[in-house]
Protein backbone atom coordinates (compact mmCIF):
# COMPACT_ATOMS: atom_id res chain seq x y z
CA UNK A 1 0.00 0.00 0.00
CA UNK A 2 1.27 3.51 -0.59
CA UNK A 3 2.54 5.87 2.08
CA UNK A 4 -0.43 8.23 1.88
CA UNK A 5 -2.85 5.36 2.58
CA UNK A 6 -0.84 4.31 5.66
CA UNK A 7 -0.96 7.90 6.93
CA UNK A 8 -4.65 8.58 6.25
CA UNK A 9 -6.02 5.22 7.38
CA UNK A 10 -4.04 5.33 10.62
CA UNK A 11 -5.14 8.92 11.22
CA UNK A 12 -8.81 8.04 10.70
CA UNK A 13 -8.54 4.93 12.90
CA UNK A 14 -6.89 6.82 15.76
CA UNK A 15 -9.46 9.61 15.63
CA UNK A 16 -12.21 6.96 15.60
CA UNK A 17 -10.59 5.36 18.65
CA UNK A 18 -10.71 8.79 20.31
CA UNK A 19 -6.98 8.88 20.97
CA UNK A 20 -7.13 12.69 20.74
CA UNK A 21 -9.58 12.88 23.69
CA UNK A 22 -7.29 11.40 26.34
CA UNK A 23 -4.04 12.61 24.78
CA UNK A 24 -2.86 15.73 23.03
CA UNK A 25 -4.98 16.60 20.00
CA UNK A 26 -1.94 16.14 17.75
CA UNK A 27 -1.27 12.58 18.96
CA UNK A 28 -3.18 10.93 16.06
CA UNK A 29 -1.14 13.00 13.57
CA UNK A 30 2.11 12.03 15.26
CA UNK A 31 1.27 8.33 15.21
CA UNK A 32 -0.03 8.53 11.64
CA UNK A 33 3.35 9.97 10.68
CA UNK A 34 5.09 7.20 12.63
CA UNK A 35 3.00 4.67 10.67
CA UNK A 36 4.69 5.92 7.50
CA UNK A 37 8.24 5.54 8.84
CA UNK A 38 8.78 2.01 7.45
CA UNK A 39 8.37 3.51 3.97
CA UNK A 40 11.30 5.88 4.53
CA UNK A 41 13.67 3.25 3.13
CA UNK A 42 12.05 3.87 -0.28
CA UNK A 43 12.68 7.61 -0.13
CA UNK A 44 16.35 7.29 0.78
CA UNK A 45 17.07 4.81 -2.02
CA UNK A 46 17.64 1.82 0.24
CA UNK A 47 16.67 -1.72 -0.70
CA UNK A 48 12.87 -1.79 -1.11
CA UNK A 49 10.89 -3.04 1.87
CA UNK A 50 13.68 -4.54 3.91
CA UNK A 51 15.53 -1.95 5.96
CA UNK A 52 12.51 -0.82 7.99
CA UNK A 53 9.95 -3.45 6.93
CA UNK A 54 11.31 -6.20 9.18
CA UNK A 55 10.35 -7.86 12.44
CA UNK A 56 13.17 -6.20 14.35
CA UNK A 57 12.05 -2.63 13.60
CA UNK A 58 8.28 -3.13 13.53
CA UNK A 59 7.71 -5.69 16.28
CA UNK A 60 10.70 -6.41 18.51
CA UNK A 61 11.84 -2.82 19.16
CA UNK A 62 8.29 -1.66 20.06
CA UNK A 63 7.82 -4.74 22.28
CA UNK A 64 11.07 -3.95 24.08
CA UNK A 65 9.93 -0.35 24.54
CA UNK A 66 6.56 -1.57 25.89
CA UNK A 67 8.30 -3.79 28.42
CA UNK A 68 10.56 -0.91 29.48
CA UNK A 69 7.59 1.45 29.82
CA UNK A 70 5.65 -1.03 31.96
CA UNK A 71 8.74 -1.72 34.05
CA UNK A 72 9.84 1.85 34.75
CA UNK A 73 6.74 4.05 34.46
CA UNK A 74 5.23 3.44 37.88
CA UNK A 75 2.75 6.29 38.30
CA UNK A 76 1.96 7.43 34.81
CA UNK A 77 0.46 6.04 31.66
CA UNK A 78 1.85 8.26 28.88
CA UNK A 79 4.77 6.06 27.82
CA UNK A 80 2.82 2.83 28.24
CA UNK A 81 0.06 4.01 25.92
CA UNK A 82 2.49 5.56 23.46
CA UNK A 83 4.59 2.42 23.12
CA UNK A 84 1.52 0.22 22.60
CA UNK A 85 0.31 2.60 19.88
CA UNK A 86 3.78 2.46 18.33
CA UNK A 87 3.55 -1.33 18.15
CA UNK A 88 0.06 -1.20 16.64
CA UNK A 89 0.84 1.29 13.87
CA UNK A 90 4.18 -0.23 12.86
CA UNK A 91 2.95 -3.83 12.89
CA UNK A 92 -0.19 -2.85 11.01
CA UNK A 93 1.90 -1.18 8.32
CA UNK A 94 3.96 -4.28 7.54
CA UNK A 95 1.00 -6.67 7.73
CA UNK A 96 -0.91 -4.53 5.24
CA UNK A 97 2.09 -4.49 2.91
CA UNK A 98 2.19 -8.32 2.99
CA UNK A 99 -1.27 -8.53 1.48
CA UNK A 100 -1.18 -5.70 -1.03
CA UNK A 101 1.26 -7.08 -3.54
CA UNK A 102 4.42 -5.68 -2.05
CA UNK A 103 7.09 -8.16 -1.10
CA UNK A 104 8.51 -7.65 2.37
CA UNK A 105 11.76 -9.07 3.71
CA UNK A 106 10.34 -9.72 7.16
CA UNK A 107 13.44 -11.12 8.87
CA UNK A 108 16.03 -9.01 7.02
CA UNK A 109 19.09 -9.01 7.54
CA UNK A 110 18.97 -12.60 8.83
CA UNK A 111 17.26 -13.78 5.63
CA UNK A 112 16.73 -11.82 2.43
CA UNK A 113 13.76 -13.93 1.31
CA UNK A 114 10.98 -11.64 0.11
CA UNK A 115 7.49 -12.64 1.26
CA UNK A 116 4.05 -11.57 0.13
CA UNK A 117 0.61 -13.05 0.56
CA UNK A 118 -0.75 -11.90 -2.77
CA UNK A 119 -1.26 -15.38 -4.23
CA UNK A 120 -4.90 -15.97 -3.35
CA UNK A 121 -8.23 -14.59 -4.43
CA UNK A 122 -11.74 -15.99 -4.57
CA UNK A 123 -13.89 -15.22 -7.59
CA UNK A 124 -17.47 -16.01 -8.46
CA UNK A 125 -18.61 -16.43 -12.04
CA UNK A 126 -22.04 -15.06 -12.95
CA UNK A 127 -23.23 -15.11 -16.55
CA UNK A 128 -19.72 -15.76 -17.80
CA UNK A 129 -18.20 -12.80 -15.96
CA UNK A 130 -15.92 -13.12 -12.97
CA UNK A 131 -16.38 -10.97 -9.88
CA UNK A 132 -13.98 -10.86 -6.92
CA UNK A 133 -15.42 -12.07 -3.62
CA UNK A 134 -12.27 -11.92 -1.51
CA UNK A 135 -9.03 -10.34 -2.64
CA UNK A 136 -5.70 -10.13 -0.83
CA UNK A 137 -6.08 -6.35 -0.63
CA UNK A 138 -9.40 -6.61 1.21
CA UNK A 139 -8.02 -9.25 3.60
CA UNK A 140 -5.00 -7.04 4.29
CA UNK A 141 -7.19 -4.03 5.04
CA UNK A 142 -9.42 -6.16 7.30
CA UNK A 143 -6.42 -7.40 9.31
CA UNK A 144 -5.06 -3.84 9.41
CA UNK A 145 -8.41 -2.74 10.89
CA UNK A 146 -8.23 -5.45 13.56
CA UNK A 147 -4.69 -4.44 14.50
CA UNK A 148 -5.57 -0.75 14.74
CA UNK A 149 -8.73 -1.64 16.69
CA UNK A 150 -6.36 -2.28 19.58
CA UNK A 151 -6.32 1.50 20.02
CA UNK A 152 -9.96 1.31 21.15
CA UNK A 153 -8.89 -0.77 24.18
CA UNK A 154 -5.65 1.05 24.89
CA UNK A 155 -6.91 3.17 27.78
CA UNK A 156 -8.68 0.26 29.45
CA UNK A 157 -5.58 -1.95 29.24
CA UNK A 158 -3.22 0.61 30.72
CA UNK A 159 -5.75 1.76 33.34
CA UNK A 160 -6.25 -1.83 34.55
CA UNK A 161 -2.50 -2.24 34.90
CA UNK A 162 -2.12 1.15 36.55
CA UNK A 163 -4.95 0.52 39.07
CA UNK A 164 -3.86 -2.97 40.06
CA UNK A 165 -0.08 -2.41 39.84
CA UNK A 166 0.25 -5.84 38.31
CA UNK A 167 1.98 -6.93 35.14
CA UNK A 168 0.96 -6.50 31.53
CA UNK A 169 -0.14 -10.15 31.31
CA UNK A 170 -2.63 -9.68 34.13
CA UNK A 171 -3.98 -6.50 32.54
CA UNK A 172 -4.38 -8.29 29.19
CA UNK A 173 -6.33 -11.16 30.79
CA UNK A 174 -8.61 -8.71 32.64
CA UNK A 175 -9.18 -6.76 29.43
CA UNK A 176 -10.13 -9.94 27.56
CA UNK A 177 -12.65 -10.76 30.32
CA UNK A 178 -14.04 -7.23 30.10
CA UNK A 179 -14.42 -7.41 26.30
CA UNK A 180 -16.16 -10.80 26.61
CA UNK A 181 -18.65 -9.32 29.07
CA UNK A 182 -19.28 -6.38 26.70
CA UNK A 183 -19.97 -8.79 23.85
CA UNK A 184 -22.46 -10.77 25.96
CA UNK A 185 -24.53 -7.71 26.83
CA UNK A 186 -27.69 -7.24 24.75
Amino acid sequence: MDTLFHFLFTLIALYAARVHINHHHLAPFAFAFIATLPDMDHFFGMVPRCTFHNVFVTVLIPLLLILLAFKFERYGTFWKKSMILLLLVLTGHVVLDFFTGNSVMFIYPVNEQAINLQGFAYWVTIDGRQYPVVSPDSVGILIYCFILAGAFFLDELVDIQDRTHRGLGYAMSRLVEQVKSWLREP
